[in-house]
């Protein structure tokens, strides 16, 4: 296995799931472009194939698989690695964009490669229960999904992240001005503006940023349990206030 992107869901579930299954796993390259993470990761998985630039996993004949961890778009990994032969895993999401993940999902079939997006929780037992006790109701209406994310220190705190980092809590006006100036970044805004427009205001670029990099999961997850949409709600704010409109077959839930 090949590892693209070595933070902090690498070194806190993905790295140690590997290790801990050497009958089925061997941890043959790393790639990061922060020179401090590749070498503490390096060290602690004692792994002796390391790189800044990915593209040296790609053309190593004893790499099978990919595991891409990276932050941000992930096409710029997943197209040249399917291009060039390799298994992948592929943390959420996958595009950030409709056209962009059929672009994927167009080469991943020419490959004949196996390409696997990272949705966890369609495993997970208690899912897997939860899923069957809720296809078995006869009179299900409404549903509502009510989702807290948790303070990122309160659930990486307890890891030994490597390189070492202030465990000091962030406060919500910097985490509010750090959101804002990820979704107005040179690689997030086009990704973001496909999907909304170019003159998107700043708070719905973030909205898509943190429904995509997060919320996604609990969209998924609904979705494996109710199944795919057929319908699609629309609500609309005008004059004489809510609007709904329907539209049939759109692979969007219904929100308001």
């Amino acid at each position: 296995m090949g590892v693209i992107g070595c933070g902090a869901i690498a070194q806190m579930m993905h790295l140690p799931t590997l290790a801990e299954r050497p009958d089925l796993f061997t941890i043959a390259g790393l790639a990061d472009i922060d020179r401090a993470t590749l070498e503490g990761v390096v060290t602690r998985y004692h792994v002796e194939r390391r790189t800044t630039d990915f593209r040296e996993l790609l053309s190593d004949p004893h790499i099978d698989a990919l595991l891409v961890l990276a932050s941000g778009s992930h096409a710029k990994f997943v197209l040249p690695a399917l291009d060039a032969g390799k298994h992948l895993f592929a943390e959420k999401p996958l595009g950030f964009s409709v056209a962009e993940t059929e672009e994927i999902a167009r080469a991943a079939r020419r490959s004949g490669r196996i390409l696997m997006v990272g949705y966890h929780k369609r495993f997970d037992p208690a899912y897997l229960r939860a899923r069957d006790e809720v296809r078995q109701l006869n009179s299900l209406r409404f549903v509502d999904v009510t989702v807290l994310h948790p303070d990122e220190d309160a659930y990486r705190r307890h890891h030994a992240l490597v390189p070492s980092r202030s465990q000091e809590a962030v406060a919500e006006t910097v985490l509010d001005r750090l959101a804002l100036e990820e979704a107005a970044s040179a690689e997030m805004r086009p990704l973001l503006e496909a999907a909304l427009g170019a003159d998107a205001p700043p708070a719905l670029r973030v909205a898509l940023l943190v429904l995509l990099i997060s919320l996604i999961h609990d969209v998924n997850a609904l979705r494996g349990v109710l199944g795919e949409p057929k319908e699609c709600c629309r609500h609309t704010r005008g004059g004489t206030g809510w609007r709904r409109r329907h539209s049939r077959g759109s692979p969007v839930t219904c929100a308001r």
